[in-house]
């Protein structure tokens, strides 16, 4: 071999090397980002991400059409006791109202156990699922990050939920009146006996949805919860709740001035033209079953995600 050639394959060797060498450090750089930031960055409009803060998760999903120089309203959407962040993406079908109105929409994890490596989570929002975690504060926190990673209105900072997300709603109105915009519950009121610091510093823009039908949530009033329960089989917790028209009338002396609506529809206590979520649409199990017996039908006439929207966008 001749030594000119010997100097070629040399030089070669150790270009190579130095390139393999950049591409490891750039590499590196990248994972400690992603560490360091809670996620895995920024992403393409009409996917999602999962974050997390503390060791707590919540996904964040960016609509088609997303501007990163124009800033975008912002929909926490929070799931049902015994649920999770998949779970409420899911059965909502809020990602599609996203795409069509040009939201980013955040669906935060509860906190619970897992059973089967499926999180079971709650909320503590007052009269249901009381514990030491401050949910407040964590949903504060994915704002603070939501807001540092996106281009957000935060004058348009939205919240809606289910049942148990739903009694959320009414506590961040409550505690974190300062970032939020208008809420939107569904399915479930909240007991002010067990929100003492239910001061909210601005009136909230509210449109209450219920299901005068509701097998979990007595549009009467009288006995709230048990239906998870009653799924699986567990000793349930009850809490006595008011009739929901008596819940408005007292949510509307509290948030004095603000626009508040009840919208009293029929149908079971599912999220109206979702769906079973992925475990039991569509499938004819006996736990499934027993699922839609308890929860009962879904509204296939009103389109709930459409409704939300319009209020919202109107405050």
């Amino acid at each position: 071999m001749s030594q000119d050639r010997l100097l070629v394959e040399n030089k070669m060797a150790k270009e190579s090397s130095r390139l393999g060498f950049f591409i490891i450090i750039i590499l590196i750089a990248g994972a400690v980002w992603i560490i360091l930031s809670g996620g895995s960055g920024k992403i393409s409009p009409g996917e999602d991400i999962e974050y997390s803060i503390d060791s707590r998760d919540y996904l964040v999903y960016v609509p088609e059409g997303y501007d990163e120089d124009k800033e975008t309203p912002v929909v926490l959407a929070l799931h049902g006791a015994g649920s999770n962040k998949e779970g409420f993406q899911s059965t909502s079908k809020l990602a599609d109202k996203a795409d069509e109105e040009g939201f980013i929409l955040v669906f935060p994890d509860g906190t619970g156990e897992k059973i089967l490596g499926v999180l079971l989570a709650t909320w503590n929002a007052g009269v249901c699922c009381e514990s030491e975690t401050d949910d407040v504060l964590f949903i504060s926190q994915v704002l603070d990050k939501v807001e540092q990673d996106y281009n957000v209105n935060t004058d348009k900072i939205y919240v809606t939920g289910h049942s148990n997300g739903a009694q959320m709603s009414y506590r961040l109105a409550c505690e974190l009146s300062d970032r939020i915009s208008a809420i939107a519950p569904y399915g479930a009121v909240n007991n002010f006996d067990y929100l003492p610091n239910c001061n909210p510093t601005k009136s909230i823009p509210t449109i209450h949805i219920q299901s005068s039908e509701d097998p979990c949530v007595p549009y009467e009033g009288g006995t709230c919860g048990g239906c998870i329960a009653e799924i699986f089989g567990a000793e349930p917790t009850l809490w006595p709740c008011e009739s929901t028209p008596n819940y408005i009338e007292q949510w509307k002396a509290i948030n004095a001035g603000a626009d508040v609506q009840l919208i009293t529809i029929t149908g079971g206590h599912m999220w109206p033209q979702g769906t079973y979520g992925d475990t039991c649409e569509g499938k004819n199990t006996t736990f499934c079953n027993k699922y839609r017996e308890v929860v009962g039908p879904i509204n296939q006439d009103v389109n709930i995600n459409k409704l939300i929207w319009n209020f919202f966008e109107s405050h």
